[in-house]
């Protein structure tokens, strides 16, 4: 479990987004809860907290019950979540960017209290999933137990969460049938246009061949072989060891057509 550096809790008592970084404001209007009464932000808000984990860093909780609950919202950065076996394999369920809020379906399973609670969570792999910071990302800490008291007296609350969570199911359905019906290159151009992002007027992939095969399921050297073959197709150049997109309609032919 990562240690987490935290930036001496500038939200220790608030009653807005002015004791906190201009990005968070941003991130929150994003996230499903932007829609939130005034009210209900500003409870959220008292207490919560900037940290920063750096890339390569793991952040994981057991969610056996409330008190080892997370609820974050990614401010600046990207998380990926993804499930590990012992073997080592892994594959991505999701990529959290700034505006998604991570923990909700931990967050609602550990809501359930006692023995039944934590067993649900068990049985849908805990152990196993583990959220990763692809790059040096700063969230916001919020209260797991206060969201949960006001999912329960608030309706605009509940009907958020319970849309959080099925586009969560949504999303995670499609990458499950990426995973399993598309190919390797489809697979691969989908994760580069999933993680790109906009510098000096281009699109840029900042992560390496490992990251890509550990976010896809397979190994570098396919990976590796399945890019020199996209670069001599023209559809991207390796600068060092970004990735530039230079024909990213080429990159959704490929994902499409699977």
């Amino acid at each position: 479990m990562t240690t987490i550096a935290r930036d001496g809790g500038r939200g220790a008592s608030v009653g807005g987004f002015e004791a906190f970084s201009d990005q968070v404001a941003s991130a929150w209007g994003e996230s499903f809860m932007g829609a939130f009464p005034r009210h209900v932000t500003e409870a959220l808000l008292d207490g919560a907290t900037e940290a920063t984990v750096r890339a390569g860093e793991v952040l994981y909780r057991r969610a056996e019950d409330l008190d080892s609950a997370i609820l974050v919202l990614i401010v600046e950065g990207v998380f990926r979540t993804h499930i590990r076996t012992e073997t080592g394999r892994q594959v991505t369920l999701r990529y959290a960017w700034p505006g998604d809020v991570v923990g909700v379906p931990a967050l609602v399973l550990a809501g359930d209290g006692g023995e039944r609670g934590r067993d649900r969570w068990k049985l849908y792999g805990e152990h196993r999933l583990q959220l990763e910071a692809l790059r040096d990302t700063r969230l916001l800490n919020l209260s797991p137990e206060r969201l949960l008291e006001l999912a329960q007296t608030e309706a605009s609350v509940a009907y958020a969460l319970a849309r959080a969570l099925a586009e969560l199911t949504l999303h995670a359905e499609q990458m499950l049938e990426d995973g399993l019906f598309l190919s390797i290159r489809a697979r691969v151009a989908r994760h580069l246009l999933d993680l790109a992002v906009s510098r000096d007027g281009v699109l840029v992939v900042a992560e390496g061949q490992r990251e890509i095969a550990n976010a896809i399921g397979s190994v570098r050297e396919v990976v590796s072989r399945t890019l020199l073959r996209m670069a001599g197709e023209g559809i991207i150049d390796r600068r060092e060891r970004d990735t530039v997109l230079l024909d990213p309609a080429a990159l959704h032919a490929i994902a499409a057509a699977g």
